[in-house]
């Protein structure tokens, strides 16, 4: 049976330790991984800011994520962090003896690497998400991570949707109670007053 130790796991964006927007989350009672990003100059700083964050949350549903090529003696991450969240299979071994490890996966083949290796959790990232991805949307690559045996007994997230430079490549117009042809008027016609006003007109 998969196990959910929450729900939601928010990661903070843009590769960037956003601790502001991991205190939000964690107020709101949601997981947060926070991105330490790829300045390593300011890994200490970073680090030391998460203390008081994590010796706050009982329930350790503060972690953070290393991206691709960042490297990080779990030795140095504070007391309190509940979970590291990583891209790659090869640094689980580091990591598994200290706290749990949730691996971001781009195909089933991932998938399968970081349950050998002893992954936690499974995040499947979506080529709509940006940075390293594989060649499936999430909902997609969910479902085929979710049919894999393996992962039954751990928890897998889905992570897709809007970046910076994406759009939607369709959109559904079904209102209930409207016939589809002004449904999709209505649609069009509340798109076009969006584009307006973010145009400033």
């Amino acid at each position: 049976m998969r196990a959910h130790p929450f729900p939601l796991l928010a990661i903070t964006p843009f590769e960037r330790p956003d601790l502001s927007l991991a205190r939000a989350f964690d107020r709101h009672g949601a997981a947060v991984a926070v991105d330490l990003g790829r300045n390593c100059s300011r890994h200490a700083q970073v680090l030391e800011a998460l203390g008081p964050l994590c010796a706050r949350s009982p329930a350790r549903t503060i972690g953070i994520r290393l991206a691709d090529q960042v490297e990080i003696a779990p030795a140095r991450a504070p007391a309190g962090v509940g979970f590291v969240v990583l891209g790659e299979a090869q640094r689980v071994k580091f990591w598994r003896e200290h706290v749990p490890v949730i691996v971001q996966v781009t195909c089933e083949a991932e998938a399968r690497a970081a349950i050998t290796a002893g992954a936690a959790g499974l995040i499947a990232k979506g080529e709509e998400t940006g940075g390293r991805v594989g060649q499936g949307s999430a909902f997609i690559l969910l479902q085929r991570i979710l049919a894999i045996p393996e992962t039954r007994d751990i928890p897998v997230w889905c992570q897709g949707g809007m970046g910076l430079h994406t759009a939607a490549a369709a959109s559904d117009a079904r209102i209930p109670g409207l016939q589809a042809d002004e449904a999709a008027r209505l649609r069009d016609h509340l798109a076009e007053l969006g584009e307006s006003k973010a145009a400033g007109l």
